[in-house]
């Protein structure tokens, strides 16, 4: 025996109401993603780039600290969103590259030492951990790298994944 329910009219008033705020919802994120799409052009990381270059082609960097407020104390300083741009200000083109470096390294080896685990347990942990290792390295949107809880995160996590094949 089938029992078809059929929704009551409250349920259905209720339904649409969902359905055309969820509708509205969209449209405004989309409206406004346009919008600050518009107004932060100028402010966007080629932009930044561009007026790194321009107004300080120092390669050996300004002093680490100097595009942030940790070093408001020695003097002035800018205050740059985007970490890349933030990076080659600080510490200049060699830094960066040399930054770059570090982190490919680190991926590549995390990378192995995954490949190279016989225990599927700590295998999986590897990979897992390699993963994230991978998603904030090169991660050209956000800076996680800059701030304080991922950044430890990072560090720790990378130490973990080169432990693991002492205890395999």
């Amino acid at each position: 025996m089938l029992i078809v329910l059929r929704p009551t009219s409250l349920q259905r008033n209720a339904f649409r109401l969902a359905l055309s705020l969820s509708v509205i919802a969209c449209i405004s994120t989309l409206l406004f993603q346009i919008n600050n799409l518009q107004n932060s052009s100028q402010h966007s990381s080629l932009f930044l780039f561009q007026w790194i270059f321009e107004s300080a082609p120092n390669l050996l960097g300004n002093g680490v600290g100097r595009a942030t407020n940790s070093a408001r104390i020695f003097g002035d300083t800018l205050f740059i969103e985007s970490f890349y741009p933030k990076l080659i200000y600080e510490i200049g083109l060699f830094g960066a590259i040399a930054f770059l470096a570090v982190t490919t390294i680190l991926t590549y080896t995390t990378f192995q030492i995954y490949r190279s685990l016989q225990n599927s347990t700590f295998k999986n942990y590897a990979l897992c951990l390699w993963m994230f290792i991978l998603f904030i390295s090169f991660n050209p949107y956000y800076y996680p790298l800059d701030t304080e809880p991922v950044a430890v995160y990072y560090w720790f996590f990378a130490g973990v994944v080169l432990a693991l094949p002492t205890l395999d």
